[in-house]
């Protein structure tokens, strides 16, 4: 049987990606409208239905601890409630297999797990599938129209897939390269070996790392460039190449241009800049000659300091 809860998720998470929309609610998820439908879903006890729509606001934020709670809590109430129809049907015992009594119990677990796997071969075994298909339609979304929004109809798709490869195309577009990396995360989970991974790697570290260095924060960008670069196409490992081996030798040679000021007023904080100055590019001979220098000064002086005593 298809895997019900892979293709319900499919449909939701494709009608999340198809404009811009997925992504305008960030600072305030609660003014999402699937946030109000998932919550309206949960009143109304359809919390199968419930349980994809928070699993979808969760993979769009990430950070949300409100979503994130709701999400567990949903899935807390159904184990429990799966738990107790169980119950009712081992009260039944073994005589009352395969009565509609215990079907009944059966379909109203699928409802809520539409991927019980106990429940799918039990109705297998009993040759219920009648039983079954109108269970898996019971599993469905009930096509109720959805709260007024700007997000689009959804469009059917064949592949669980591409909900989320939509929603990392759409990501990558707008810069969203932390949400991005989640994205890969869950095709990675799906499709290890899947084509674009590859390249929405390289799209995300190398955003990263052009941010970080417009917020001056060298280490933290190269250190995404230096990942960027694992997953460059063969065509950009050049230019990237070259782009990291300058940005390496700007910050050396600042850092070292610091440490030479304080030179002779400061010989311990002196070493520490040069130290970071040769660490960033080892190339960076002149640092490497005053970073001896300076040991060699340091040394000499606490000597003297030492004698002086």
């Amino acid at each position: 049987m298809r895997n019900t809860a892979l293709i319900v998720l499919t449909f939701a998470l494709n009608a999340c990606v198809s404009t811009s929309d997925g992504l305008s609610f960030k600072s305030a998820p609660a003014k999402d409208p699937r946030y109000s439908y998932a919550m309206q879903l949960e009143q109304q006890q359809q919390w199968a239905e419930a349980l994809v729509q928070w699993r979808i606001l969760a993979l769009l934020y990430a950070d949300n601890a409100q979503i994130k709670k709701q999400m567990t809590d949903l899935n807390q109430k159904i184990e429990l409630r799966v738990s107790a129809l169980e119950q009712e049907i081992a009260q039944l015992g073994a005589r009352a297999s395969g009565s509609k009594q215990q079907q009944y119990l059966q379909l109203k677990i699928l409802a809520l797990k539409p991927d019980y796997q106990p429940a799918i071969a039990y109705l297998q075994h009993a040759d219920s599938r009648h039983e079954l298909a109108r269970a898996e339609r019971k599993a469905l979304p009930v096509n109720k129209p959805m709260p007024k929004n700007p997000i689009s109809a959804p469009v059917k798709v064949l592949d669980p897939l591409d909900g989320i490869l939509a929603t990392a195309e759409q990501q990558s577009v707008q810069g969203d390269f932390e949400q991005l990396l989640l994205s890969v995360a869950a095709i990675e989970d799906i499709a290890p070996q899947h084509p674009s991974l590859k390249h929405y790697r390289y799209t995300a570290w190398n955003g990263l790392a052009k941010h970080k260095l417009s917020q001056s924060q060298i280490n933290e960008a190269l250190q995404c460039y230096d990942k960027a670069l694992r997953f460059a196409a063969d065509a950009d490992k050049q230019s990237l190449a070259h782009t990291i081996t300058q940005i390496r030798q700007q910050e050396s040679d600042r850092l070292y241009g610091e440490a030479m000021k304080l030179f002779t007023s400061d010989i311990a904080q002196s070493i520490k800049l040069l130290e970071q100055a040769v660490s960033i590019d080892a190339a960076n001979q002149r640092a490497g000659q005053q970073l001896q220098r300076a040991h060699t000064i340091s040394k000499n002086l606490k000597q003297i300091k030492k004698s002086q005593n």
